[in-house]
């Protein structure tokens, strides 16, 4: 794995770390619910990483996912499953 892709997991994790401890505040679910579309925007900056697929400066995770190779976003749809 690329350093750069592994920056971008990092960077994922922190954010889900975050997400985590403020569900124990139900004042707080809008920020819940933030730093999970903050991860998940990370996470496929990382993928396109490294597959050296360049991408625009985005926070929209739907741009993003439209960017990946068909064989990720199979496995992506995989795994839901």
């Amino acid at each position: 794995m690329k350093s750069s892709t592994n920056s971008w997991l990092r960077l994922a994790e922190k954010d889900l770390l975050a997400a985590k401890k403020l569900l124990e505040d139900e004042m707080l679910g809008n920020l819940v619910f933030f730093h999970c579309q903050q991860a998940i925007e990370k996470i496929l900056k990382g993928i396109l990483e490294e597959h050296l697929i360049p991408f625009p400066k985005t926070h929209s995770v739907i741009k993003l996912y439209v960017l990946l190779p068909k064989k990720q976003k199979i496995k992506t749809l995989i795994k839901k499953h």
